[in-house]
């Protein structure tokens, strides 16, 4: 089997190190939140405040109800990860 470094193992780790970009080419990953519950939000939040993934950060974005979910998407073109709750507001929505 041929020894390939996989790069995208360590996508958690520390990117203090990284080389520095122009802050035009830092633009942070969108990400966003489809939940009806607030504290889901304020916790995912406090989570990836931090984190840095090549180089850039994470904005999250926040839609509280199925319908409201498909309006951010359709006005903002570059979401990277959409962290969906699969049962909100009905058990069929």
């Amino acid at each position: 089997m041929d020894n390939i470094v996989n790069d995208d193992d360590d996508w958690l780790t520390d990117d203090s190190d990284a080389p520095t970009v122009p802050a035009v080419a830092q633009r942070p990953w969108r990400v966003l939140v489809v939940d009806d519950e607030p504290d889901i939000h304020a916790v995912t939040r406090l989570a990836l405040h931090s984190v840095v993934f090549r180089g850039r950060g994470i904005e999250v974005l926040s839609a509280y109800s199925g319908h409201e979910g498909f309006e951010v998407l359709s006005r903002e073109p570059d979401v990277a990860l959409v962290l969906l709750d699969v049962v909100m507001e009905s058990e069929d929505a």
